[in-house]
Formats: C-alpha cells, structure tokens, sequence
C-alpha cells in the first residue's frame, strides 16, 4: 500500500477556503502550450463555495453554499472563466438572514426561536421518513445536461436547473418526487446515446419498507419520468446510502453498502435539532450487497451477491463478459467518506491525508451469472479469461465474491472515455495524493496491466479529470484530460489544465484571477456546443 507523507498545515486549509465573490467572466491572464484547434464547449464544475455566511460557519465540507465554475473554450482556443453561486432556496434564506438557518448533512441551522421543540416534533411526524423540509436545494456536487438542459445535482430530490452558458439558477425549484415516486437519488446519472438519463433513487412505504428504484428520464426532461427497476432493501428500518450505481447493456448494478442511513436516529436527529450526519450508520459486520437488476424485467436476479463490507462510493465501469459480469470500482474498508470531511479534521496542524480523505483504491469483483449452485459448490475458484476470482454458494444461498485490487494507489474521482460505459475497457482517470497536498496528482490506471501515469506539479491540488475523444478517434485513450489547478499559496488562481490522455503531459495551461477565493469542485461535465447529446 502507497504510503502518503503527512501534509503540511497550509494544504489541508484549502479546503476551508470561503469564496464571498463570484467572477464573471474573465479573460486568460496567461496562456502555456496551446489548446487543441478541435476543441470547443463548456467545462462546468459544481462544489463548494462558501463555508459561513455572517458570522455562522458550516461543519461539513458537503453543506457549503453551492458554486458553480465554468471554463469556455472558444472557437480559435480562447478561453473564459465564469463562477457563480448556486441560488437555492437554501442560499436565500442563509443570505437573507446573515446566518446558516438552513440545517445540512452535517450542519445544524439555527433554528427560528418561535418554534418549540413540541412544534419541531409534530409538524414533522407524519412526514417521515425524510421530511421534505430536512432536504436540502443546495445541489453542490454534479451537473447532469443531457440535451439542452442543465440541472445542478445533490443527493436529495431536488434539483435546481441552470442556464448552461450564463450559469443563472432558473427560479422555479424541481422536485423528483412530483414526477416519480422517490424521496431521495444519486448525483451521479447515466447518460445514453440517444439522450435518455437514468438515475438511482429510494422510496419507503410502510408496506414494502426501503426501496431502490431505477428512475428513467426521457432525454433528460423530467416530464415523462417512469421507475423501470425496483428491489428491496434487506434493511427495513433504514435507507442504504447509494452514492453512485454502474450500468451495462443488460443491467443495472446497485452496491448496497453497509452504511445506512437509520429512520429512528434521523427523526430523533432532526426533532432534537441535531445534525443529520449523526443518523449515518457503518455496519461493519454487514457484508456489501451487490443487486444486479436485470433492464429487460425491471426485476433483480434470483441471486444475492455479496463481498466483503466496503464502502464502494464511486463506480469505474462495469460490463458483461462471457456469462460473468465485472464490477470495477473505487472501495475503502471503512465507513470514514461522510464523517471525515469535517472542517475541523482539515484545520488540524497534524492532519494526516489518510485520516480525512478515504483512502480508496480500484477494485474489481467479477460477478458470475450463469454459475450453478451445484458448481458453486463443489469449487470456489473459477475463470474469466486470465482473471482468477473466487465465489463461495453461502448456506444462506448467497454468492460471496471476493474482490481483486487493480492498483495499489489512492484513487478518487474516477472517469473513462464515457464511449466505453457499460462495454469493456482499459484505462481510468482521477486523482490521487501527492507529497505536499491533498489530490495534488492526477492518475491514468491501466486496469489490464497496473500501470500508472501521472501529471503533478507542486504546490497546486487537481480537480477530477474528464475526458474529451479527439474526433475521428479509434483508440479508447485518444484523447485529451481537461482539470483545473487551484494553487495552494494564491486563493484567486484558478486554471484550465489541458493534458494529453496517452501520457499525461501538458499540452496547455490557461491561467486566470478569479474575483474571489476559489473553492475545490466534486464532479462535472464537458459540454460541446456542436453536439446533440452531452455525455460525462
């Protein structure tokens, strides 16, 4: 296992920055190497940006007010560079009041002092399990634009939709559950060729207790939206939290992970005015669930796949081959993701990176489809191509896999040629530490062979690569890596890193000042003007 220095105090403080200033939009202020003639369209990030409003201040990374960054690439090269505030309800009020009143994940809003915690109590009962009220807008981590609209993404059932040039927060506030019956989905869809968006949600109902229901939405328009998928949860009492879900031509894979989110503690949470962090609860004697939903029936498959207790918070990709379907994605052996990302971990003179940021590595499991129980039996090693995997038939009738590690390396923000999405492929793309500051590398993992490119350069921190295909291109890693670089000692610096996918080297580099402190993106989405259909 790569081991990862401690970082010093300054690094980790880049994650508090708080951003009061939006910047519109900017020339470059300088320009390395050249940016490829073929390439034009938007490179929109979503994250935080501001971390206190008046004198109140946010707890958790993830709660900070949602800014929204653009890179455009002009025709002819010329690059702009655009931020703005996402103008949720929850912006509003906090902005309206001077103070944090919303409450968030981690963060607790200050509460109206006219209402009682008998109030708080019986206003909320009959809503539960997820009153609507304890949902936030703040749509902080991702934007999804399938075809001419752009919505900013959380983890709630909100959305909030944006114009894709301007960045202006349309007024009107979306909420999946008047579509389609879900209270909660995923910031992390699935776009096909032909435009049509498929997203993870979860219902409760008293009857069937929580659910996991696949969401289809018609080239990305929210009328028209139908559940196509559905399976239980083995928890009846609490939500299994599902961050991201993988996706084939015949299935959809679900990783029910064992961290769940309790109804009881969230109703005790909320009616006590506690933070709602709190009810998120790791179960390590629960093994990973794997539900495979097969897209023709909308149905799982008869059998129950388990591993290990990961937490599996971002898929790679996942394909189908030869009666086996693979499983590639980033796990961590513990249930850190949500509890470490509190400010205070970062402001720790002593912070080491491996106590805040999950320490993630790509794994593989190879799920076999067609394996008898009878095989299964009688033998736990079986054969995929040059792969050795193991799944042992449980008493219980279960199928427990074991998963394989395609590289030693701390690896977050995955992201692939999206071409290759749901087919087989090689190389994957993120982030990694460095010797000075968190995420400070970027990583190409070929998942064939281990092998590892890096771009670094010191003193700056990498948002999450995407990949652009060169037109015409053939080969899976022809192509360009667009980032952006946030300089650790200058808070307004802010570039576009252009490198080339082969081998990680710089192709450009287009420098800008930005009107306020600029904060660390999550996830985000190349846009081309040109093209019908946007895909990640």
């Amino acid at each position: 296992m790569e081991q990862t220095a401690k970082t010093p105090a300054g690094s980790s403080e880049l994650f508090c920055r708080n951003c009061m200033k939006e910047t519109h939009e900017r020339e470059a202020e300088e320009v390395e190497g050249c940016v490829p003639r073929w390439l034009e369209g938007r490179v929109t990030r979503n994250g935080p940006g501001m971390t206190k409003v008046g004198s109140t201040h946010y707890d958790h990374l993830f709660d900070s007010l949602a800014m929204l960054h653009q890179f455009t690439i002009h025709k002819g090269g010329r690059v702009t560079y655009t931020s703005r505030f996402l103008r949720s309800d929850s912006y509003t009020k906090n902005t309206e009041a001077n103070r944090i009143v919303t409450t968030e994940l981690g963060t607790v809003g200050y509460p109206d002092p006219c209402k009682t915690m008998f109030h708080h109590l019986v206003t909320t009962f009959f809503k539960l399990p997820v009153p609507a009220n304890v949902m936030s807008d703040n749509c902080l981590v991702n934007v999804c634009q399938a075809k001419d609209q752009m919505f900013a993404l959380t983890e709630t059932c909100f959305l909030r939709r944006v114009d894709p040039e301007s960045l202006e927060t349309f007024e009107k506030k979306e909420d999946i559950s008047n579509y389609v019956a879900v209270n909660m989905a995923t910031a992390h869809p699935h776009i096909e060729p032909d435009g049509t968006v498929y997203n993870l949600g979860s219902s409760f109902s008293l009857i069937n207790g929580p659910e996991l229901r696949i969401v289809r939405f018609p080239e990305g328009n929210l009328e028209g939206a139908s559940v196509v998928g559905t399976a239980s949860s083995r928890w009846r009492t609490a939500f299994p939290y599902v961050h991201s879900f993988a996706m084939t031509e015949n299935y959809w894979v679900v990783g029910e992970q064992p961290l769940v989110l309790s109804l009881g503690k969230l109703f005790r949470q909320y009616v006590t005015f506690r933070k709602m962090i709190d009810a998120l609860t790791w179960l390590p004697d629960e093994n990973l669930r794997l539900i495979v939903i097969d897209r023709k029936t909308g149905k799982p498959l008869p059998t129950t796949y388990t591993a290990p207790p990961i937490i599996l918070f971002h898929h790679i990709n996942a394909w189908e081959e030869d009666g086996h379907l693979v499983v590639d994605f980033l796990g961590t052996m513990n249930g850190l993701h949500y509890t470490s990302f509190f400010f205070s971990n970062f402001k720790k003179s002593d912070t080491d990176p491996s106590k805040v940021i999950p320490d993630a590595k790509a794994c593989r499991l190879v799920l076999p489809l067609e394996v008898t129980v009878e095989e299964a039996m009688e033998k736990h090693q079986f054969t995929l191509k040059d792969t050795l995997y193991t799944a042992v038939r449980k008493e219980n009738g279960e199928l427990h896999c074991t998963p394989t590690l395609l590289s030693p390396v701390m690896f977050e923000l995955p992201r692939i040629n999206y071409l290759r999405n749901g087919l087989p492929y090689r190389y994957t793309y993120g982030v990694t530490g460095g010797s000075e500051l968190f995420y400070q590398r970027l990583l190409k993992l070929d998942v064939e062979t281990g092998k590892t490119w890096y771009f670094q350069e010191e003193g700056y921190v990498a948002a999450e690569p995407i990949f652009v295909p060169r037109p015409g291109s053939t080969k899976e890693d022809d192509g360009i890596i667009l980032s952006s670089l946030l300089k650790l000692n200058d808070p307004r610096y802010v570039a576009l890193l252009v490198l080339n996918a082969k081998d990680m080297s710089q192709l450009a580099k287009v420098r800008f000042t930005a009107e306020g402190d600029v904060t660390y993106p999550f996830h985000g989405q190349f846009v081309d003007p040109r093209q019908e259909v946007h895909l990640y």
